[in-house]
């Protein structure tokens, strides 16, 4: 392929440079809405500025012996894209790269973190700045071929760039607004990225959208063979000598679903985050009335597996405990513990660890660890050894009251109890 297609590529940018329409074009920060206008001018909020603190110090360490402050660089952006002494068309980028390779340094990749944020930093230099691009008899030549490619048909669509830019700039594209077409802002933070990136990457995902063979990472034509990187910038000037350079740029076209739904989702992540943990600080107090608990520790220590193995109470220890619907529970060994994490209805106590006597006269009770019993594979617990004797003289009726009365008092607060009986509740005689 001549290197009349790799100019013409780069006149898709600039043909609009000579002859420009009246100046009533809007570019897409025009098309933002208020809030995200605000984000791209507060330096503060513009996530691009992270990008331009590591070009700033990407400048201190490879740039600034040689060309000094980074104000040299002011204007440097607005004169680019441009043809070099070798014919070859440059961005800034580009020109970038070339820097280092004369410097026998390693070009960074295209796309790179180091690339766009030192592109960025030296295109803010010029922020605010007419686009002046040169006006010679070769960039109108580029210009006439950058035309044709720019209203030319491609892909699966069948779709030019005109089409989409020139007569529906403004209109909506699956939720998206269609922008003009004027990229001032580039290297660009966009929302739909979550990152920074060039004007070459926009535009290969433009042409993979309309289904058009894109550039690829090395901004080459691959349908037509093209070689080099060719610098595809649709500059549109004079409406660019007004617009001016706003590097570094933010681009929230698609509103309010880029912008304001992952901060909605973030919200709603927040508030399901906040339900549920006030759920588990609920569960928790639920199950601290539900359960007799000493400095949230159940059964004062003891193991409740012991009851059933050893036939005797156990103190457990804190190194072998386990938290069961928010309570903890100490055992005397480790196997002691995974026995009850592999069945814990069958170990749990009665009524919650609370005194089953009591519970069947409708009441929450302390209980002591020694005085306990198991009936029909059931652990009881009680008040002392006496109440335990009580229990026994007739367990079976006892056991009936206070399965009876734990329906009702099992989610009441033992404070709330002392005021007044629980309605239901039936005492045993």
């Amino acid at each position: 392929m001549s290197p009349d297609w790799r100019l013409a590529v780069l006149g898709l940018g600039l043909f609009l440079l000579i002859g420009a329409a009246p100046d009533t074009r809007r570019t897409g920060y025009e098309f933002m809405s208020p809030a995200l206008r605000a984000i791209q001018d507060d330096e503060l909020a513009n996530p691009a500025t992270l990008w331009v603190e590591d070009g700033a110090a990407l400048w201190a360490q490879t740039c600034a012996a040689c060309h000094g402050s980074a104000a040299a660089m002011r204007g440097v952006a607005a004169r680019l894209p441009a043809l070099d002494k070798q014919g070859q068309v440059v961005d800034l980028e580009a020109q970038i790269r070339l820097c280092r390779q004369r410097q026998s340094l390693t070009p960074w990749r295209w796309e790179s973190h180091e690339l766009l944020a030192l592109g960025a930093f030296i295109a803010k230099q010029s922020k605010g700045m007419a686009i002046t691009i040169v006006d010679d008899a070769k960039t109108r030549r580029i210009a006439d071929a950058g035309a044709r490619l720019f209203n030319q048909r491609q892909g699966q669509l069948n779709l030019s760039c005109a089409d989409c830019h020139e007569g529906r700039g403004g209109q909506s594209l699956g939720g998206a607004v269609i922008p003009e077409a004027h990229p001032t802002g580039y290297p660009i933070y966009r929302l739909e990225w979550q990152t920074m990136g060039s004007l070459q990457r926009r535009i290969r995902g433009c042409l993979a959208g309309i289904r058009a063979t894109p550039l690829n990472a090395a901004r080459q034509w691959p349908e037509n063979g093209c070689t080099g990187r060719p610098a595809l910038t649709p500059y549109r000037s004079p409406e660019l000598r007004r617009i001016g350079v706003r590097c570094p740029g933010f681009a929230g076209h698609r509103l309010d679903r880029e912008f304001h739904m992952p901060i909605l989702r973030n919200l709603i992540q927040a508030v399901a985050a906040t339900a549920a943990l006030t759920l588990v600080g609920l569960a928790t107090a639920q199950a601290a009335e539900e359960t007799n608990l000493k400095d949230g520790v159940a059964v004062h220590g003891y193991d409740v597996v012991a009851y059933f193995t050893d036939a005797m109470p156990v103190e457990g220890q804190a190194q072998y405990s386990l938290v069961h619907q928010g309570a903890t529970y100490h055992f005397a060994s480790a196997a002691h513990r995974d026995a009850f994490a592999g069945d814990p209805a069958k170990y749990l106590p009665e009524y919650g660890g609370y005194c089953a006597f009591g519970a069947a006269y409708g009441h929450k009770a302390d209980i002591d660890p020694n005085a306990w019993s198991i009936r029909d594979g059931k652990l009881y617990l009680n008040y002392s050894g006496k109440v335990l004797t009580r229990f026994q003289e007739r367990p079976q009726a006892l056991i009936e009251l206070a399965n009876h009365n734990w329906s009702i008092i099992r989610p009441l607060a033992r404070a709330e109890m002392e005021k007044s009986k629980p309605e239901g509740v039936r005492e045993g005689q």
